[in-house]
């Protein structure tokens, strides 16, 4: 039902009224070739064996069994554990997901996880966010319900 209304939409509003049914037909066929690169595209970043450690030293992110970030507890700024609106390209809207976000002291150092961007369930989540959520407390680190990003951050 939604790729018909996706074709349907696409048909009237990405073609000019005045252009002649090929160029309508052919608009709507590049917009939903974009839509199935994107998913795709999605599919390959999700096949990425990533992995999370936190220990008393820090957290760490493992893409393809290789350190790619290692985020110190004295880096931490904040913690943000709950749920929220995440994108999700193949369907070009947001999906509501259970996640966790460590915040660095620069923003590319920080640290994400979410139940919809990487292909964990939402108890494995929960069961990693709750331990690093008491060692962040332990360490007077602020624990927030949604992550906040902006330049004051």
């Amino acid at each position: 039902m939604s790729g018909v209304l996706m074709i349907v939409s696409s048909f009237l509003l990405l073609s000019p009224p005045g252009d002649p049914l090929p160029a309508q037909v052919a608009m709507s066929l590049l917009f939903l070739l974009t839509v199935a690169v994107l998913g795709f595209a999605s599919s390959f970043l999700l096949a990425i064996p990533t992995a999370l450690e936190a220990d008393e030293e820090g957290i760490r992110l493992y893409r393809r069994g290789k350190l790619r970030r290692n985020l110190l507890w004295s880096d931490v700024t904040w913690i943000a554990f709950g749920h929220w609106s995440v994108p999700v390209a193949w369907m070009l809207a947001g999906k509501i997901a259970l996640g966790l976000f460590a915040r660095g002291g620069k923003l590319r150092k920080s640290i994400g996880l979410d139940d919809v961007s990487y292909d964990v369930s939402a108890d494995e989540v929960s069961e990693f966010a709750n331990a690093v959520v008491q060692m962040a407390k332990a360490r007077s680190i602020p624990v927030l319900p949604r992550p906040r990003l902006g330049s004051r951050s």
